[in-house]
């Protein structure tokens, strides 16, 4: 598969996937990783963190594995994104 028609499934699951669970997250970028085998996906005001960050701004990185059909994600502030990522089915 070539590396537009990732970032387009990517992107594609990943609107599905806000409109799915009702969020007002907006993409902000979405960069294929080293090899292609992620796709980072960077959403602002996606509003999943609990911790009270005193300079947040509701960042997100979705981490999606389209060959194994994973997805993780996580904040961008410190310290949640020093955290292990946990990996989900994406259907």
């Amino acid at each position: 598969m070539q590396y537009c028609e990732r970032k387009n499934e990517a992107e594609y699951w990943l609107k599905s996937y806000l409109k799915k669970i009702g969020s007002t997250g907006l993409i902000h970028s979405i960069n294929i990783g080293k090899m292609g085998r992620l796709i980072l996906c960077n959403v602002r005001n996606l509003n999943i963190c609990k911790v009270d960050h005193e300079d947040y701004f509701n960042d997100s990185t979705f981490y999606i594995n389209l060959a194994e059909k994973l997805f993780s994600i996580r904040c961008n502030r410190i310290p949640c994104n020093k955290k292990p990522w946990i990996w989900e089915c994406m259907f």
